[in-house]
């Protein structure tokens, strides 16, 4: 039996699930970073906590909205 790593899962969850594509759409998930809470926000943009899912590691996710 073949067993799919943990990236071959990841990749397949985020093409075909269906909670995973309602995260993307509503703007709490980015490639393979779940956001979560708001860390700060300024003039321009805003900055959020990201989650890597296989790893867990944490970084900061800055959002910014397109300026005509």
């Amino acid at each position: 039996m073949y067993a799919p790593c943990g990236y071959e899962r990841l990749s397949y969850e985020l093409a075909s699930d269906k909670r995973c594509l309602r995260e993307i759409t509503l703007g709490k998930r980015v490639g393979f970073y779940q956001l979560r809470n708001q860390i700060g926000s300024g003039n321009f943009s805003t900055v959020k906590l990201g989650v890597h899912i296989l790893t867990r590691g944490q970084c900061s996710v800055i959002s910014c909205p397109q300026l005509d």
